[in-house]
């Protein structure tokens, strides 16, 4: 009995350690465009094109239009900034990959 509940406690262990390794890894930029010298895999150096409030946006990096999503925990620099249409910002965070840059942190540049 303890011999089948260590086994089972071992087998549980190794599948969630292998299935949160798999989902703890960031998807790289699509193909395309998104990989010129403004952008790269983490990094996001873009204009504010459409932001109402809420948690999705558009930029536009160079001459491409790229959606962005906030969560909760996103950091906005400095801080009890607005952000607004316009706006020069530097985005770090990852694709989710749909082709949706998911922002860690927003820092206006100009």
């Amino acid at each position: 009995m303890l011999r089948q509940t260590l086994a089972a406690l071992a087998l549980g262990s190794a599948v969630l350690t292998g299935s949160v390794a798999a989902y703890a890894q960031p998807y790289g930029p699509p193909p395309g465009p998104y990989a010129d010298q403004f952008s790269s895999p983490h990094r996001l150096r873009a204009v504010i094109t459409n932001f109402h409030g809420g948690y999705n946006m558009m930029v536009r990096v160079h001459d491409r239009f790229i959606p962005v999503n906030l969560h909760p925990g996103t950091i906005i620099l400095p801080t009890g900034l607005t952000l607004r249409d316009g706006m020069l910002v530097r985005i770090d965070g990852y694709y989710n990959g749909n082709g949706v840059f998911i922002a860690d942190r927003f820092v206006l540049l100009a």
